[in-house]
């Protein structure tokens, strides 16, 4: 059994009503709600154009250890400028 200060929600419930029974939950635990944008680039980096040309330089280098790896795709990172 949980002790009362544990809540659960489960069953049917509609979404007005766990909505509701969310923020009295949040309410009690003195939480804040931080609203966000629904997309923000600093929140959610799309780098998909950056794969094509790792792989590319990645296939052709020599094979490596992982450590020399790392190191030499922070070089290419630093070098481009605008990967990282």
């Amino acid at each position: 059994m949980l002790p009362p200060e544990i809540s659960t929600m489960h069953g049917r419930f509609d979404a007005t009503t766990r909505a509701i029974r969310t923020r009295e939950l949040m309410d009690g635990f003195g939480w804040e709600l931080f609203g966000h944008p629904p997309y923000c680039p600093d929140l959610a980096p799309s780098d998909i154009h950056l794969f094509p040309h790792m792989k590319t330089w990645r296939r052709s280098a020599p094979t490596m250890t992982r450590n020399c790896m790392q190191a030499s795709v922070h070089g290419v990172e630093v070098s481009s400028g605008n990967i990282l």
